[in-house]
């Protein structure tokens, strides 16, 4: 048991955060007034909050990736760059690189998870294009055939007689 320094109540050792720099290796407020604090502070420095975030996640690119990969797909990073080498780090559609670039660090993007939103199961790795397209057609392979069956039999327009789609 542990007397927190902020509201004065006993509670057990695991209500409390750990912290190395104490002689208890327990933070000293329980791990409500810790939140409570820590949420007050981001109020009152929102600017504060967010440039740290974003220096952090600078920092630690990888981390972050695996961490939102665990918790949108339950995979690990390691996994993902497995699956990436496994399709030689192309698109399992249209067999290409992501063409797609990340509009402020100019990088291309990553091959996105392709799932089946049903059951969660992951199929593999798509170039944005193609995860989206199929995602329109709500992951229907009946949709996917009927649209591949209409392009293949529609008949252009002949545009070396001056037609155009606004005439």
């Amino acid at each position: 048991m542990k007397k927190c320094s902020k509201c004065g109540v006993e509670k057990p050792l695991d209500g409390f955060h750990r912290d190395r720099g104490n002689k208890d290796g327990l933070y000293s407020y329980c791990k409500q007034c810790a939140c409570a604090k820590t949420a007050a502070w981001k109020q009152a420095n929102p600017e504060r909050n967010k440039n740290g975030q974003r220096a952090s996640r600078q920092k630690r690119p990888r981390v972050y990736r695996n961490k939102n990969l665990m918790y949108s797909f339950g995979i690990t990073l390691e996994q993902y760059e497995q699956m990436e080498v496994a399709q030689g780090g192309v698109c399992a559609v249209c067999r290409q690189p992501e063409r797609e670039v990340h509009p402020r660090s100019g990088k291309p993007r990553n091959l996105a998870v392709d799932h089946n939103h049903d059951t969660g199961a992951i199929r593999g790795l798509l170039c944005n294009a193609c995860n989206r397209g199929i995602g329109l057609l709500n992951d229907d392979p009946n949709l996917l055939e009927a649209a591949a069956q209409y392009l293949k039999t529609a008949k252009a327009p002949d545009r070396s007689q001056g037609q155009t789609l606004r005439n």
